[in-house]
């Protein structure tokens, strides 16, 4: 090789010597060549290493017209490249047996073979991938290997890209998966207020409810319940008139094959499908407005035994505080009637955590009868209720197979604040929730279980809330249950005191916290390339990292448009800014 390269070096530059003396313009060709057969003599010399390859393009269609045209196209863009290729006329039959499989690169094969030091080989990056997310699993958008700014245009941003985005979250703490590095199932979902995430959030929960696994998204502004409904009932009032257009199609169809088939299209485009799914899933707003939702968190109706008792002298602690302790006969007392109003739950009864302190406000010692009256006194008409009842109402499901649960009205103190009244029965409700949380997802190791906890930073605004958090992450790969925790910052992933990963992370465009968001994907965080990739990013896009530890810019794709509405969480009667002004 190095012989070959300096004869034609030495032919090329007597050209070009020739040339100079004749005053003749010397060809950029001929110069750019002489240049890498010195390169080449050059890593010879340095012991670099080489390598023989057939690069080819196999270009197919359903016609040679369609074959030619390819072809042309092919060629012109890898032109603007500044990447030349030959249409191989009359060495095809050679070409397509030398491609197969099977076959090696010999000194006999003389045509077509490129030759390249192997540091300059891997520059083609021919065995990267650019895709991120599943193999198979739903469509979400489309992957963004340009670093522009498309200004708020995600459409243009989706037509430009020709890679689908797929991802199926339930494919993360599967088995036997080639090229898999971890098996986290946790999902973390950032970024600012306005930047796509929420619309994400509930696509992914939609798509992954369809599934046979059992789904329960934690809606702290409880503003699902009401835009899903609302969209119901407005594709509902035109359920009549599908009806008229499908009495038609009987009427007029005899073949039974063909008038299902036209059915199916006609219930399709009047969203039916969609109806259908709005009716099968289970709203709960955690409101005491509303006396059918009092006792939906009581820890006697939803756990048992030894699940019910610890939570129940968690609540009653953080009711009284160190009143529940500073005294053995009051302490006694509550251990025993709790233990007893679970045994009567367990047979049958209709009781709850209420009847615990009803029954101790019978006591004679007037200690124990004056505390608990003054528990009840706190209890009644409050969000209490929600944890404090008599059992007579079902507690939140855990068997249906898609819940969203709204809570309203929670008010928690910061971390180092002072705690009024307020806070206090907030912390209440947070902790019953975390641990119905936990238990949906820790009680059936054979059912895949998921919860999308929206508004994650609520919990890490108080101690209590990490601690609630930090458990439900600790329920992960072992119980089949993954968290999505949707939160404004990655900060709010994780903690000293919590450092349970998620397997993967998407993050939509979260301003001033850039650094900590690379850090948080292993991007060097300060490389002005990649900076400027994360900041361009426009509404609905997010750089995602899958379990394979593969990182790319995504742009999500709603593509019915009434599913699409049911995500809204602004609205106005304005029609413009313009209109507003």
């Amino acid at each position: 090789m190095e012989a070959t390269a300096e004869r034609n070096r030495d032919r090329i530059g007597t050209e070009l010597s020739e040339a100079d003396e004749k005053g003749n313009v010397t060809k950029s060709s001929s110069v750019g060549a002489y240049m890498i057969l010195e390169d080449i003599i050059s890593g010879v010399d340095n012991g670099e290493y080489f390598l023989d390859f057939l690069p080819v393009f196999a270009i197919t269609g359903s016609t040679p017209e369609e074959i030619n045209y390819y072809k042309k196209m092919l060629m012109t863009a890898m032109e603007g490249l500044g990447v030349k290729i030959v249409p191989s006329q009359w060495d095809q039959p050679y070409l397509f047996y030398k491609m197969r499989s099977t076959e090696e690169l010999t000194r006999s094969d003389r045509y077509w073979v490129q030759n390249m030091k192997v540091s300059a080989f891997v520059e083609n990056l021919f065995f990267v991938s650019q895709k991120v997310g599943s193999d198979i699993g739903f469509y979400f958008g489309r992957v963004d290997y340009t670093t522009l700014n498309w200004a708020g245009n995600y459409e243009k941003a989706i037509a430009s890209s020709p890679t689908p985005f797929f991802w199926n979250m339930f494919q993360a703490n599967k088995e036997d998966i080639e090229g898999k590095l971890g098996d986290s199932p946790h999902v973390g979902i950032f970024g600012d207020t306005g930047s796509g995430k929420s619309f994400f959030a509930k696509l992914a929960f939609v798509y992954h409810s369809i599934l046979k696994g059992l789904s329960l998204y934690i809606d702290p502004k409880d503003e699902m319940k009401s835009q899903f409904l609302y969209v119901r009932d407005k594709l509902e009032s035109y359920l009549p008139e599908m009806e008229e257009n499908i009495a038609d199609l009987v009427a007029l169809i005899e073949d039974n094959e063909i008038l299902e088939r036209r059915i199916r299209n006609l219930e399709f485009a009047y969203h039916k499908p969609l109806i259908d799914y709005i009716n099968h899933i289970h709203f709960v707003s955690l409101n005491t407005k509303d006396k059918k939702n009092i006792g939906a968190l009581d820890p006697i109706v939803f756990l048992e035994t030894e699940q019910a008792k610890e939570l129940s002298t968690q609540v009653t602690e953080g009711l009284i505080g160190t009143k529940l302790t500073e005294d053995d006969r009051f302490e006694n007392s509550f251990n025993y009637h709790l233990q007893q109003v679970i045994e009567r739950r367990a047979k049958g009864e209709t009781v709850g955590l209420l009847n615990v302190f009803k029954e101790m406000a019978k006591s004679k010692e007037e200690l124990i009868k004056d505390r608990s009256e003054n528990i009840l006194s706190k209890i009644s008409g409050t969000m209490l209720e929600l944890v404090f009842s008599e059992g007579k109402n079902p507690s939140v499901s855990m068997d249906d197979h898609i819940t969203v649960l709204g809570v309203t009205g929670l008010n928690l103190a910061k971390s180092g604040e002072v705690k009024t009244a307020q806070n206090k029965m907030s912390d209440i409700i947070m902790y019953a929730l975390g641990d119905f949380c936990r238990f949906f997802g820790a009680r059936n190791r054979d059912q895949e279980t998921v919860i999308f906890l929206d508004e994650g930073w609520f919990f890490n605004t108080t101690d209590i809330g990490k601690g609630i958090l930090m458990r439900m992450k600790r329920v992960g790969r072992s119980e089949n249950n993954f968290l999505a925790l949707i939160t404004q910052s990655v900060k709010d992933g994780s903690s000293d005191e919590d450092d349970t990963a998620f397997g993967t992370i998407f993050a939509f465009k979260e301003t001033g916290n850039t650094k900590a968001v690379l850090q948080a994907f292993g991007l060097p965080d300060d490389d002005e390339d990649v900076i400027t990739w994360y900041e361009n990013q426009t509404k609905g896009q997010a750089l995602a990292k899958d379990p394979f530890g593969r990182i790319g810019r995504v742009v999500i794709h709603g593509q019915n448009s009434a599913l699409n509405e049911c995500f809204k969480t602004t609205f106005s009667e304005m029609e413009s800014a313009k209109a507003v002004a």
